[in-house]
Order: structure tokens, then sequence, then C-alpha cells
């Protein structure tokens, strides 16, 4: 996706307006966190799931770092 910019009038006293769009790249995260959202009582549900998935990212970049240092 992109977004668009109008160039602006530089202060320069010979300088006229020009209609040029400048394109900017917007880059979007593929996961959306909600959790913040949620009442409390889903909160309490969810909340060992979440737990349980941040223990397992932890364990596997643990182990990503030992292949990565035994591969040095």
């Amino acid at each position: 996706m992109v977004r668009f910019f109008w160039k602006e009038a530089s202060d320069l006293p010979h300088s006229k307006p020009t209609a040029a769009k400048i394109c900017k790249s917007i880059d979007f995260s593929h996961k959306i966190d909600i959790f913040d959202f949620c009442s409390e009582e889903l909160k309490k549900i969810l909340l060992p799931g979440r737990e349980a998935l941040e223990e397992n990212k932890k364990l596997e970049e643990l182990e990503y770092k030992k292949s990565y240092e035994a591969y040095k």
C-alpha cells in the first residue's frame, strides 16, 4: 500500500508551487494484538495461552542462539 503526499512549495521568492505527488511505502504488520481491548473475563481465559506462546518464543530464540554459536 502506498500513501501519497503533496510536495510543498519552498519559501524561496522565485519558486512556484508544484503539483507533484510523493509516494511513501506503508508497511503493515501481519498480526494485530487486541488483548488490551478484551473484557476481563476473556483476558482470564486467554492469558494462559498467551503466556505459553511467549515462553515458546523464548525457548525457540534460545535454541536459535545456541545453534548459531555452535555454527561459529
